[in-house]
């Protein structure tokens, strides 16, 4: 993350090479529960590549869990979402939905909860390649 001709070259290599040094840094932060530097890692890595999916999920989820901060929380696995659908197959997606779907219900959302979990069955259900009626288009 220091190396000088890394932080100022605009070349994609270079963007990729520090969008993975602060998502393995938010990883090694997350190990040593230290929360907050972990989720400040991440978010640099989001502003290299705000359609990392994975990375929404690791943000959604400490603000879930170690700050408790449920909307923030909901905004970030709803940008996960949006970033899986659009990638149609994603093998994440389902736990991602049913976190969303928890949050709503804490959040006293009942109906959007209800949705969620509609969506989450019909994925299941859904075996034969037809489109994901979670997806937008």
């Amino acid at each position: 993350l220091g190396q000088d001709f890394v932080k100022q070259s605009s070349l994609s290599q270079h963007r990729s090479m520090r969008g993975n040094a602060h998502t393995h840094a938010g990883e090694i932060y997350e190990q040593m529960r230290n929360a907050k530097l972990a989720k400040n890692h991440y978010v640099q890595a989001l502003k290299i590549n705000e359609r990392d999916s994975w990375v929404w999920t690791k943000v959604a989820m400490i603000e879930f869990y170690h700050f408790r901060n449920y909307r923030s929380a909901k905004k970030c696995f709803e940008s996960d979402r949006d970033e899986a659908g659009a990638h149609k197959a994603h093998a994440s997606i389902a736990p991602a939905l049913a976190k969303l779907a928890e949050i709503n219900f804490l959040l006293h959302d009942f109906q959007e909860s209800e949705n969620l979990v509609d969506a989450i069955l019909a994925r299941a259900q859904n075996s034969h390649g037809q489109m994901d009626p979670t997806t937008k288009e």
